[in-house]
């Protein structure tokens, strides 16, 4: 057993280090390549719907059982110029209330539903990791750049525990710090 988590460990500093260098160097040759466009996206954007629009689209994206990264929004806000920490403001405070929110999902779902078993069928690596790993499966997601909302809902199903969900659920907030910190210097590189 300790074989297999000195093992889970490596692979999650290896993805994590390699989410770093991909999402600064996405950023960076995003920045060049597609600079005018992205640039125009970013200011319809946060001139439409600004700081709410950011709020509720990280909220929608951590919440939905659709695999998505808030990791594309962030580089919409930080093209559109929205200031750092505003944004970092509103789409930690999503983000971290899109832990307990999946987490009911997932729950009320595999209770009253017959789409829980479909859940079961369609995420048994999340429900496996969080069987086999509990809460050290739920902390890797909080701060990797996967889908949130899948080990949430996996968390519901699984009945996990929503006290737990929630307090690793407050980890969002440094992992949407340092992500958001990463899209921008990525950003800032690719005018360069």
């Amino acid at each position: 057993m300790a074989r297999r988590e000195l093992q889970l460990d490596r692979k999650l500093a290896f993805q994590a280090a390699l989410s770093v260098v991909v999402i600064v160097a996405a950023a960076a040759v995003l920045g060049v390549l597609f600079r005018e466009p992205l640039t125009v996206l970013g200011h319809r954007f946060v001139d439409r719907f600004g700081l709410l629009g950011m709020f509720l689209g990280t909220l929608f994206i951590d919440t939905s059982i659709v695999p998505l990264s808030t990791d594309p929004l962030l580089l919409i806000g930080v093209s559109g110029e929205l200031p750092f920490w505003p944004m970092f403001f509103v789409t930690g405070i999503a983000s971290v209330l899109s832990g307990p929110l999946g987490y009911a999902c997932g729950a009320m779902l595999d209770r009253g539903t017959r789409i829980g078993p479909v859940l079961r069928r369609r995420f048994p690596r999340f429900l496996h990791l969080l069987e086999e790993h509990g809460i050290k499966a739920m902390v890797a997601a909080a701060l990797l750049p996967i889908p949130f909302s899948a080990t949430t809902w996996s968390a519901g199903i699984s009945r996990l525990g929503l006290g737990r969900v929630a307090l690793v659920s407050l980890l969002r907030i440094p992992k949407t710090g340092f992500y958001l910190w990463l899209i921008a210097k990525g950003w800032e590189y690719g005018a360069g």
